[in-house]
């Protein structure tokens, strides 16, 4: 395992010891916890977007398919 040293304002820092306390954790556990919450967050989204690009690459958006109904009276 590897070790970090970040520097943080006092708001951020008193906020971190806040959560982190609340938590039952310590500030070192919920920043890392927190950072790996992250980085599988950012890979999700990544996959998603893939997964997006390639329906609308399989199924290409067709003319008027997203054109406004326009209502009469």
């Amino acid at each position: 395992m590897r070790m970090f040293q970040v520097q943080l304002d006092e708001g951020t820092a008193a906020e971190l010891d806040a959560i982190a306390a609340k938590l039952n954790l310590t500030s070192d556990a919920f920043a890392a916890k927190a950072l790996h919450d992250l980085f599988q967050t950012r890979k999700r989204i990544r996959e998603l977007e893939t997964k997006h690009i390639e329906g609308y690459e399989r199924f290409p958006v067709q003319p008027g398919e997203f054109d406004l109904i326009t209502f009469r009276s």
